[in-house]
């Protein structure tokens, strides 16, 4: 089964996001036994092996490669708060990256992401 939405790119066209779900023995007992909540995560887990994968994996790459911006992989996600946190590993890598090819230490790359605690006595 394959399913698409349509996402605009950074360049003002659109592109297809895709999911895509095998049947393997696992999906077809989900579907037999009334699982279908937990069939977005076996697509997921089935990405390297069956070549699956959701609309949430597909619009994290399309981000990745720099196809789509942030608002809208967000606003076409499933799993919206999944993919936010995903999307923040992403530009945290990205930033790790630039850094070690400046010579600046994670530290001093990351001074202003930290947000300071405030005790609560």
């Amino acid at each position: 089964v394959i399913s698409q939405r349509l996402a605009r790119t950074i360049e003002g066209k659109r592109v297809a996001v895709v999911e895509i779900l095998r049947k393997n023995t696992r999906i077809k007992d989900m579907i037999l036994d009334a699982r279908d909540d937990e069939i977005p995560d076996a697509i997921a887990d089935g990405r390297n092996t069956y070549g699956m994968q959701t609309f949430d994996q597909h619009l994290l790459d399309l981000y990745r490669d720099g196809i789509i911006t942030r608002e809208e992989a967000l606003d076409k996600a499933s799993k919206r708060n999944d993919l936010d946190l995903q999307i923040k590993n992403v530009d945290l890598a990205k930033k790790r990256d630039l850094a070690a090819e400046s010579g600046e230490s994670a530290e001093e790359m990351l001074a202003g992401e930290v947000v300071q605690l405030k005790e609560i006595r």
